[in-house]
């Protein structure tokens, strides 16, 4: 937990005028991005208690998340422990002290808890028109596992009676080493992931790919440059390799095919492995010549094998995403299974609350009209893990036009906002985050009249391991015109530089 001492007082920070701002600028709009350690949760806690005691709003009319229960019930903890402070505090006058005391006493019953705890409170109100089982249970990730393990069974070996082409194909590819997951597996993972992104429901495109016809030019390409391997001025010549290598593929698909036909699906799948061993693809040896018999020049024999690469890499880029299409169309009807069993056991899973609470503020006009004037304020821990389903759940909420169902022209009404978050912590992609989102938004909400506010002081390292992330980063973080890179801002030191000698 951060904490600001009086010898570290706002007005004495380098960032002290965006702190105060925070604590008294309350009708204004801010995205605050702040490092870990420069106590940005103090800060939104610090909000929150302003606007109380200030009169501008009841708890029981906010909304603050976080986005894992851990860290609501630390923000809610904060928040306790800061009401408690300026309730007792002899300089608050009375009639601040009775809003405190109001607050003190609505805080169990907050609206402080994780998105997805809001959003089933949110379908629990209106479960019908939510369209969901009005006694549903929220399945655990282990649970969820359990449920969509039960349905991929259930499509497995139904479509192992007639594999369509993307199944077939994944089923014939193979991965190398002890540890590598069968393919079972991971077309188990593939349709994993897909469930993960339903809220996209549109059908990949799938353009014209003549795969067989690819594969035979491909061969034939083989037969030709792997003559190469041969003509080395001596054995041990790393640029040999590939195309020794190309020959002996070449030749063992010709033995096999003595005695039957061309395997196509099996092809597809060796080609993966032939670019495994990258290295080899990556060595150019010594002098000009390659072979002085027949007067190869070495830099004509690179651009022969980064050809044969450049054919082999743009083949497997074509077949990936075709595959991937196919793979979509034949995954499809698991996804009806997964909703018919949780339908079943009355469960929905994490992804459902989003979704479900999403279509319930998005196309019903009277709901958000409701929430909109419910919920005064929203505040916003950690914004960096917010994920397409949450941004839009939450403007809609926080926006002032119950008319607007579209989150990115929903116009939030100044002061209804606040947000505070780490941009460089999306690099994880937690739980679908992405910094060219959080962007997207930052960007939305200062074009609506918000403000960008920066918490450069942090409280948890000593300025000497601040100097060297500032010079390390500062030249490496740059931000873009996409928003998929964030800028990075300089900590600065919340205490002198110590005196004290270091261990050697």
């Amino acid at each position: 937990m951060t904490v600001i001492t009086a010898t570290t007082a706002m007005t004495e920070l380098v960032d002290g005028e965006a702190r105060h701002r925070i604590a008294t600028d309350l009708d204004a709009t801010f995205v605050v991005e702040a490092a870990a350690g420069t106590g940005k949760t103090t800060a939104l806690v610090s909000r929150i208690v302003a606007v109380l005691r200030r009169g501008k709003a009841r708890l029981d009319r906010l909304v603050a998340v976080t986005f894992t229960e851990l860290a609501a019930g630390e923000m809610k903890l904060r928040l306790r422990a800061a009401l408690e402070s300026a309730r007792i505090d002899e300089r608050t006058p009375a009639d601040e002290r009775v809003r405190l005391d109001d607050a003190l006493a609505q805080l169990e019953t907050a609206r402080i808890s994780t998105i997805h705890s809001l959003c089933a409170d949110l379908l629990r109100e209106r479960p019908i028109a939510a369209g969901v089982d009005p006694l549903f249970q929220v399945a655990s990730e282990d649970e969820a596992n359990r449920l969509f393990d039960r349905a991929f069974d259930l499509w497995f070996q139904r479509t192992l009676e007639a594999p369509p082409d993307g199944v077939r194909r994944l089923l014939r590819r193979r991965r190398r080493g002890q540890s590598a997951p069968g393919a079972r597996e991971r077309l188990r993972q593939a349709a994993y992931d897909l469930l993960d992104q339903r809220d996209f429901p549109t059908k990949w495109d799938r353009p014209e790919f003549r795969r067989d016809a690819e594969i035979d030019k491909l061969m034939m390409l083989f037969a030709d440059v792997g003559k190469f391997g041969g003509h080395a001025d001596w054995d041990g010549d790393f640029l040999a390799r590939p195309f020794r290598k190309l020959a002996k593929f070449h030749a063992e698909v010709i033995r096999a095919e003595g005695v039957r036909p061309r395997d196509y699906d099996g092809l597809e799948a060796d080609l993966s492995e032939l670019m495994r061993d990258s290295w080899e693809w990556e060595q150019n040896g010594r002098g000009e010549t390659y072979s002085r018999a027949r007067s190869l020049r070495r830099a004509d024999v690179i651009a022969t094998r980064d050809f044969a690469r450049e054919s082999i890499e743009g083949f497997l880029s074509r077949a990936d995403a075709d595959l991937a299409a196919a793979l979509q169309h034949a995954l499809l009807p698991l996804e009806a299974d997964y909703e018919a069993i949780k339908r079943r056991e009355g469960r929905v899973d994490f992804l459902d609350l989003l979704l479900l609470a999403r279509n319930l503020v998005a196309t019903d006009a009277k709901v958000r009209a409701e929430l909109q004037t419910r919920f005064t304020h929203v505040f916003v821990d950690e914004f960096q893990d917010t994920d397409p389903l949450q941004a839009e759940i939450l403007l809609l909420i926080a926006g002032g036009d119950a008319a607007e169902d579209d989150w990115t022209k929903s116009v939030v009404p100044r002061g209804r906002l606040f947000v505070v978050g780490d941009p460089k912590q999306s690099i994880y992609r937690f739980r679908r985050a992405d910094v060219s989102l959080y962007e997207r938004v930052k960007r939305a909400l200062v074009a609506g009249g918000g403000e960008v506010l920066h918490l450069t002081t942090s409280f948890r390292s000593a300025p000497e391991i601040q100097s060297v992330v500032n010079a390390a980063f500062a030249r490496a973080m740059q931000a873009n015109a996409e928003g998929s890179q964030a800028a990075y801002v300089p900590l600065a030191p919340a205490r002198a530089s110590s005196s004290a000698a270091q261990p050697a």
